[in-house]
């Protein structure tokens, strides 16, 4: 038996992307997306005993670079930043740098 239940939030949302590919081997994107809930499904996780709150505002967004070495290899630097907006609080933020490497088939 579960100790708790998934309720779900009807929301809206949204996702843009640009990609630019100046050479063959070289392409750059950038994209910014969010979500939000609406209000009337927020409400009912409101509580005076908690001073968090369910996230009001979601988003995020990045820019990459990717470079085609050979065919079939690839290698990307990312960089992604997040965006959460709780009822109560101020918007919390976190961002990351990625490099990767892949092989396609």
């Amino acid at each position: 038996m579960p100790t708790s239940n998934v309720i779900p939030v009807n929301n809206i949302g949204g996702w843009s992307q640009l990609k630019y590919k100046p050479l063959e081997r070289l392409e750059f994107n950038v994209a910014y997306g969010e979500d939000q809930p609406f209000r009337p499904h927020v409400r009912g996780f409101l509580s005076s005993e908690t001073s968090y709150g369910p996230p009001v505002r979601n988003a995020s967004g990045f820019a990459n670079v990717i470079f085609t070495a050979r065919s079939n290899l690839l290698f990307s630097l990312e960089y992604r930043r997040l965006w959460t907006a709780p009822f109560y609080n101020p918007r919390s933020t976190a961002g990351y740098i990625s490099l990767s490497s892949g092989i396609a088939f």
